[in-house]
């Protein structure tokens, strides 16, 4: 079964079933699978190549200096003494996670369903405490506000007052990851904050259900996350968050050596739109499908629905998905995930297989009704 990596009322979060079945039971009956209560700001600005908006500093890039001396013989010391100064526990009314300073303004990245109202039993809805205490790794506590969450991505942003010498993560935008690199996960396990753990990236891109069952290709790693990780970061051997740590696989209720993260580039982009006070829209092409059948891999099409993108671009009953911009596609759940991540308006390269020949199309992703 999957788990949240959350304390919620001393209890684990229960689920029911990994790949298309749903880790958490939820409860949302308000229409909508994002919330915010920023208010709109103006146009985003360049900022290290990346967009920040007016009130942050900007995302840091450029990897941390790491102890020479520590990264030859440690190195997950050298990087847990980089990073650990901007990861911070999460406090609310039912519990409490992990999260990480990503902007020197005091902007937190966090796991949604850290802040999100829950009913003790695993049950989340959309509706979150304006208000929340969060303890910086010094034990120092402040307020925080919690500006938004999406639980379409389990991605959330809590702000705290800037302080002098605010530390702040670097984030791994744009960087390819690797499977079998060095990934290392620090939070606050059972409540013990500061704890890290190392393994590896164990896959990429693989499709994990998040609160609300939108599929999202998250990275799977063996670093022991555990009730409570969930919200801090995962960094790769340069001191570079690579993503939000958030559920394990499990069939005890501890960890099995299978967690899974956000990658850092969905989580960014998400942040920045709740802290504008925008909604998170989710892609929609207008296929079912399946996988094919044994022996082979990719996303078989099985129905098209009449006037959507993908019958506009192109795409028939039976064809076979095998690549989608330019990466393999293995089954029809991380085509789905890719699908959804994409935001409206954006194309998609596939390649396909049709009766026996290859076929390249491009299709333009339109926009999912809101749940």
């Amino acid at each position: 079964m999957l788990v949240s990596a959350s304390v919620v009322a001393g209890l684990l979060v229960a689920g029911a079933g990994y790949g298309v079945g749903s880790q958490f039971a939820s409860k949302d009956d308000s229409g909508s699978s994002s919330r915010t209560i920023a208010a709109p700001l103006s146009a985003a600005k360049a900022n290290n190549g990346v967009a920040s908006l007016p009130g942050q500093d900007g995302p840091v890039t450029k990897a941390p200096t790491l102890d020479p001396t520590l990264m030859a013989n440690e190195p997950a010391a050298a990087v847990n003494r980089a990073v650990s100064p901007a990861v911070v526990q999460i406090e609310t009314s039912t519990g409490l996670g992990t999260g990480f300073i990503y902007d020197g303004q005091g902007y937190i990245l966090t796991a949604a369903h850290v802040v999100a109202a829950s009913d003790g039993r695993g049950n989340f809805s959309t509706g979150f405490d304006k208000d929340v205490a969060v303890q910086l790794a010094d034990g120092m506590k402040v307020a925080g506000t919690v500006l938004g969450i999406d639980m379409n991505n389990d991605v959330a942003v809590v702000k705290i007052a800037p302080i002098k010498d605010m530390p702040v993560v670097s984030l791994a935008l744009g960087e390819k990851i690797e499977v079998g690199t060095t990934a290392i996960a620090i939070g606050s396990p059972f409540g013990l904050d500061q704890t890290v753990t190392q393994g590896i990236v164990s896959a990429i891109n693989r499709p994990v259900p998040s609160p609300n069952n939108n599929l999202v290709n998250m990275i799977q790693t063996d670093a022991a996350i555990n009730s409570g990780n969930s919200g801090g970061p995962l960094v790769n051997r340069h001191g570079k968050v690579i993503g939000i740590n958030t559920q394990i696989r499990t069939d005890s209720g501890d960890n099995s050596g299978v967690g899974f993260a956000v990658p850092i580039d969905l989580a960014y982009d998400v942040a920045q739109s709740l802290v504008a006070g925008e909604p998170i829209k989710l892609g929609y092409l207008g296929v079912r499908g399946e996988d094919p059948a044994f022996g082979t891999t990719g996303a078989m099409v099985v129905r098209v629905e009449a006037g959507s993108p993908a019958q506009n671009g192109g795409l028939q009953v039976g064809d076979v998905v095998t690549q989608v911009n330019s990466n393999p596609v293995r089954s029809f759940e991380q085509l789905a995930s890719v699908i959804r991540a994409t935001k409206p308006g954006g194309k998609l390269e596939l390649v396909v297989t049709r009766n026996g020949t290859t076929v390249k199309l491009t299709v333009v992703v339109g926009e999912a009704a809101t749940r």
